[in-house]
């Protein structure tokens, strides 16, 4: 639950009441044994523009099968490895059926607040699918493309990572290609977008050119092979630090109640 203070001064929050369910169970939204239930919210005030996030419940969904849209994006930390990112998304309220719900869960109805000395109690709507808070983590460097080997049986072999160092730059990596392998897998397992300029197997160039992006795969027959070099440019990324706002989002919130949920 993310409580938001669009006003132009502080906000003191009080009770947050609602319903729990103490169940431990993998389970289905809806399907619980709810009991009356108040928490007292920190006695510090919250300034203009600050938000207070409240964890209610664990929900668990195939998030990408389902066609999430992205309202707005905001990162949390500066571009590295990887950066932490909260997702104003959007989902279908058909897709419910496919949310699970695990372990206990804390189900809001109102909460009370102070705005310029007044005590304000306001209602606290269901959860809503189509204006979702996600917190997620991406890997801006990528995992590169992933290589296999497979013997003449067709067992799969993981041999590990083509560059896994994960360079910003072009580079060359050289693999030893498994006794017995008859066919090499390259496969892109990530959101990523790799350029392998060229491809050899013991010094013969299988390969030039070749842009990959998750799902594709490329296949090649080494039998009696050594080695396989690769030179290749590093992931490309969508820029993920700029902030995608929904126009007049705040300020029609803003005009309805001083706090938004």
């Amino acid at each position: 639950m993310a409580l938001t203070n669009v006003s132009d001064r502080p906000v003191a929050f009080g009770q947050l009441s609602g319903s729990r369910d103490i169940s431990e169970a993998f389970r289905a939204l809806g399907v619980s044994d709810q009991v009356a239930f108040s928490l007292n919210m920190p006695g510090c005030e919250v300034s203009a523009g600050q938000t207070i996030l409240v964890p209610l419940a664990l929900l668990m969904a195939p998030i990408q099968e389902l066609g999430e849209s992205q309202v707005e994006v905001q990162a949390f930390s500066a571009p590295g490895d990887s950066v932490e990112v909260m997702n104003l998304t959007e989902f279908s309220t058909e897709h419910l059926s496919q949310f699970r719900l695990y372990g206990p869960s804390f189900w809001p109805k109102q909460i009370e607040f102070k705005y310029g000395g007044v005590q304000i109690v306001q209602k606290v709507h269901p959860f809503a699918p189509g204006s979702a808070y996600t917190l997620d983590r991406v890997w801006l460097c990528g995992s590169c493309p992933h290589l296999f080997a497979f013997n003449g049986d067709h067992v799969p072999l993981y041999v590990g990572e083509l560059i896994p160092y994960g360079e910003r730059r072009v580079s060359v990596h050289a693999v030893i290609i498994p006794a017995g392998a008859v066919e090499l897998v390259i496969a892109e397992l990530e959101d990523e977008e790799s350029i392998l300029s060229e491809l050899s197997i013991d010094g013969a160039i299988v390969l030039k050119q070749a842009r990959i992006r998750k799902g594709d795969v490329l296949r090649f027959p080494v039998s009696g092979a050594n080695s396989l070099r690769v030179p290749r440019w590093p992931p490309q990324t969508a820029p993920l630090m700029a902030t995608q706002t929904a126009p007049g989002r705040t300020a029609e919130l803003s005009t309805l109640w001083p706090v938004w949920f």
